[in-house]
């Protein structure tokens, strides 16, 4: 999930809001369990913020999510 938001927010430009909306349509999962779910794992995401993933490290990392 964390991987997920990160493509949107940082990759795609999305808004916060709007990178909570597409995930909420993508994984069936309310917009609250999403923030919530990303403030437990604050850790990770700057993480990956750090590590900046591009496309293509993302859709081998998960390659059941398009990345495009």
């Amino acid at each position: 999930m964390s991987y997920r938001f990160y493509y949107y927010y940082h990759l795609e430009r999305a808004r916060f809001d709007d990178a909570i909306m597409l995930m909420e349509r993508e994984l069936f999962i309310s917009g609250r369990k999403i923030a919530d779910r990303l403030t437990e794992n604050n850790e990770l995401l700057k993480d990956i913020t750090l590590n900046a993933p591009s496309h293509k490290q993302l859709k081998q990392r998960y390659p059941h999510f398009n990345w495009n």
